[in-house]
């Protein structure tokens, strides 16, 4: 007797089969930029993927449409590049550590984050996803020094986050490194002094379980403006 759902498997694996072979479109274009190719044409895309030059329109109708839809892709490839850990204990090594991770980022992943940001001016969609990204990496921060901040009022709060989020942006890293010509170890010097005048001192540990909101917080030991 012929099971029910036998006569989607074929509809359904051939679905699977396009998937597959649009993510190698994307992981080739991915890896041609990251390379060093700033602007990858359909033939390099092709010969990179393993397709013909055709299947490349096949799956994304424009070059832009294919530069689009990389961002998720990045997200899935490189998250352990996005990801800070839990926060150490003491507040130095807290900034250290996010600072450290944010240069690691950029240098990794900062041309396809600057090619973005050319495209922005003529793609709305792009200009949307560079929003949302500098929106994720904030509030990640925000939770990352939670401890730091939570004494300090709601609008000082999202004053340092966003101070902190542009001092440690792709274009402050790539500003530094290549028209100041400033080394990995100059820029982590620089970020983790401007944090720490930033961030208002606190012998609170870095607790992460979500009870720590719940109860009744000490007096910080420096208050802000003092």
């Amino acid at each position: 007797m012929t099971h029910p759902s036998t006569p989607l498997d074929p509809p359904r694996a051939r679905r699977s089969d396009y998937l597959k072979r649009q993510l190698k479109v994307i992981d080739a274009y991915v890896d041609l930029v990251l390379g060093g190719d700033p602007a990858p044409t359909p033939p390099a895309i092709a010969t990179r993927a393993g397709v013909s030059r055709a299947s490349v329109f096949r799956y994304f109708s424009s070059l832009d449409e294919l530069r689009n839809a990389t961002a998720g892709r990045v997200l899935e490839r490189f998250e352990h590049l996005f990801e800070l850990g839990e926060p150490p204990a003491t507040r130095d090594d807290r900034v250290s550590r996010f600072v450290a991770s944010r240069l690691n980022f950029h240098e990794q992943l900062h041309p396809l984050a600057l090619l973005q940001r050319r495209h922005a001016a003529d793609s709305s969609v792009a200009a949307e996803t560079i929003d949302l990204g500098r929106q994720l990496l904030a509030d990640q921060l925000a939770r990352y020094f939670r401890v730091d901040i939570e004494h300090a009022s709601p609008a000082r709060r999202q004053e340092l986050v966003t101070i902190i989020a542009v001092l440690t942006s792709v274009e402050s890293w790539d500003q530094l490194s290549r028209s100041h010509g400033r080394t990995a170890a100059q820029i982590h010097r620089a970020w983790v002094a401007t944090i720490l005048d930033l961030l208002p001192e606190t012998n609170a540990p870095a607790e992460t379980n979500p009870r720590h909101l719940t109860q009744t917080h000490r007096e910080p030991t420096t208050r802000l403006g003092q």
